[in-house]
């Protein structure tokens, strides 16, 4: 209780005491008033000694029920104005304490609370909030949970969600806290609904080391060849990719990749280059054919009953005049350009797609083996030189040198 209080009761009723004695030993002094006066001052002596021992203070009330004792007025009200700045602040709004909270002067041997424990006292009675652990973000509460430790597993919880064997660091992105102190009993959550809100709430930013093999591409040499034609490249050998461990320092925010950075590559198996020919042959044909003379089909390829020449005719005859200019039906090489038994004179010509055509019973030969001849140029005239009846040219055609095919299938519709 307040000490000026406490010797303001004394004074207001010893006060009036003393005046009674004076008035007395203002009379005449007799028996009666000495023991008037002696019963007046023992009086006033034991009301200072017990007002000056007994136990004063205020009975604090809130909805007709005592919450406690405070020993001073003015440190109460002081209290009351702290508790509801601290509700105002909880509750981001103005907090008054109801007008029922009342403060009774009591005389008693009641034990009076600290400044701090009325504090507790009237924080807890405000049902709007509760001494919890907040979690927040950037200052911004996001939840909060009963006890502290509750509170650092959740966080603990949310970090652990992007730690793997690989992680180096991981830290929030922004200012994550946890602080005890009076808050809304709605941000009040269970754990897991606790871990769920700030999880969704949060940036994580992690750096990992990571291993990756990864493969090492070959190069690819060229090796002119001279037997392949300008243009045709064949692969000679194949190339092998080599194998390489790479490792990296990678940094995700919320699982996601933001930045890579190489740290070290340790080869594994170094590649094997492919190796490509490249030709270098002069280009002749046209890679289609025309008719190699003017004249007359007298026959056709195939079967034929003949009693001169091969009843198996593996060409077609083309008859003219004698000396009826012959052309190559397409560019190539000539190979042959000689008399050869039955076919009399006969040039053959390799074109660039391994083809071989033959030009048989001519009159004259104008190319000679190695010459290099276009499509249409004359290599000679028609004649009937060898097994033949009559002038005509013979001419076959043999894919890639091999069995002979009816020409007809290659040349152009008369």
């Amino acid at each position: 209780m307040d000490g000026q209080y406490r010797k303001r009761i004394i004074a207001d009723f010893v006060k009036p005491g003393f005046r009674y004695v004076k008035s007395v030993a203002s009379a005449k002094f007799t028996k009666t008033n000495i023991s008037r006066i002696a019963a007046m001052l023992c009086l006033c002596a034991t009301f200072s000694f017990v007002a000056a021992n007994v136990n004063y203070a205020y009975a604090v009330s809130l909805d007709g029920h005592v919450l406690c004792y405070a020993s001073d007025r003015s440190e109460l009200a002081s209290v009351i104005a702290g508790v509801e700045m601290t509700a105002s602040e909880a509750m981001g709004r103005d907090y008054v304490l109801e007008s029922d909270l009342t403060a009774k002067l009591s005389i008693g041997n009641n034990e009076t609370a600290s400044a701090q424990e009325l504090r507790n006292l009237l924080l807890d009675s405000i049902l709007e909030i509760k001494y919890l652990y907040v979690i927040s973000l950037d200052g911004k509460a996001v939840c909060a949970l009963d006890t502290q430790l509750s509170a650092e597993n959740v966080v603990r919880r949310v970090l652990s969600e992007y730690i793997n064997d690989n992680t180096l660091s991981v830290s929030f992105q922004g200012d994550v806290g946890i602080e005890g102190r009076y808050a809304k009993t709605s941000l009040l959550a269970e754990p897991d609904f606790a871990y769920q809100s700030l999880l969704s709430s949060v940036k994580v930013q992690t750096q990992e080391r990571e291993t990756v093999e990864e493969t090492i591409s070959y190069d690819i040499d060229t090796v002119d060849d001279p037997t392949l034609l300008s243009g045709d490249r064949v692969v000679q050998s194949e190339g092998l990719v080599g194998k390489a461990l790479a490792v990296y320092k990678v940094s995700y925010v919320n699982g996601v990749e933001v930045d890579k950075t190489a740290e070290g590559v340790t080869v594994i198996n170094q590649p094997v280059n492919a190796v490509v020919l490249r030709g270098t042959r002069e280009r002749l044909s046209t890679g289609s054919y025309i008719w190699p003379a003017e004249g007359e089909i007298t026959s056709d390829f195939g079967y034929r009953n003949v009693s001169v020449g091969s009843r198996n005719h593996k060409g077609i005859d083309i008859a003219s005049d004698s000396g009826t200019p012959i052309y190559a039906s397409d560019g190539g090489e000539v190979i042959m350009a000689e008399h050869y038994y039955g076919y009399g004179k006969l040039v053959q010509i390799r074109h660039d797609n391994n083809d071989v055509t033959y030009y048989a019973h001519l009159s004259c030969i104008n190319v000679a083996v190695g010459d290099k001849v276009a499509q249409g140029n004359v290599i000679g005239g028609m004649g009937c030189s060898g097994t033949a009846t009559g002038t005509h040219l013979h001419f076959e055609y043999r894919p890639e040198g091999g069995d002979a095919v009816d020409p007809i299938t290659i040349l152009p519709a008369r």
